[in-house]
């Protein structure tokens, strides 16, 4: 049985074997979003902090959660169809906001929040 040596050419452009960074416009190849102003939710013995990114496809939002010695807690989740108010999930975060009254799941911890006052 005869063996054959397979050589595979690849090609990379001089810039980028020689370390040299791409050059392009995140803004215009992306888009921009600003950054909204965060809402605060509480509930109970914390403060639930959230940004909603409307504009994004699909409206997105970051919540953060108070932690421990290891800093913030925070999920990425994005908005779902709901009955009525505003409902959001993503990995093991259930968020619904439904006549001033948030209903969180993070991580199977079921919790109630609420606007404070004022806001």
């Amino acid at each position: 049985m005869k063996s054959f040596l397979v050589t595979v050419l690849i090609l990379i452009p001089a810039s980028v074997a020689l370390g040299a960074q791409p050059s392009y416009d995140c803004a215009k190849a992306q888009g921009t979003v600003e950054a909204p102003p965060p809402v605060s939710y509480s509930c109970g013995d914390f403060d639930l902090t959230a940004a909603f990114y409307r504009e994004t496809d699909p409206p997105t939002a970051v919540l953060t959660l108070p932690g421990g010695k290891e800093g913030a807690d925070q999920a990425i989740v994005y908005v779902v169809r709901s009955g009525s108010g505003a409902r959001y999930q993503g990995h093991g975060v259930d968020f619904w906001e439904h006549q001033g009254e948030v209903m969180l799941d993070w991580h199977g911890k079921e919790m109630t929040c609420k606007v404070p006052r004022g806001e």
